[in-house]
């Protein structure tokens, strides 16, 4: 199955042909609109593959009940659920959990 970025660029370059093979058509300018338009798509579209997720994963420790922090002891936030579970596996923790954060209620302050 082609992934929508294929799509809009096989798109891009359809219109581009068009416009490069009839440039004084009528509908010329309608063409170029549409290129200006799928340009814009594919713009947006590529922002939205190379931004990573935030981070939504905490392991925690069940022996103490205590977040994986690093050395500084800030609590590690991992990326993907694997990410974390795998992470598990190499510290060999006995009885941890993985937990998806999906919410973060913070007072107002008074």
């Amino acid at each position: 199955m082609e992934s929508i970025l294929e799509i809009i660029n096989q798109r891009i370059r359809e219109l581009t042909r068009l416009i490069k093979k009839y440039p004084d058509a009528p509908n010329s300018s309608s063409i170029q609109a549409r290129l200006t338009e799928a340009k814009h798509i594919q713009s947006l579209v590529e922002t939205i593959y190379n931004t990573e997720p935030p981070a939504q994963h905490v392991i925690i420790d069940l022996r103490n009940m205590d977040f994986m922090k690093d050395k500084d002891g800030n609590i590690n936030y991992y990326t993907t659920e694997e990410e974390a579970c795998t992470v598990c596996g190499m510290n060999e923790f006995e009885n941890a959990w993985v937990m998806k954060l999906i919410y973060n209620h913070i007072e107002p302050a008074e």
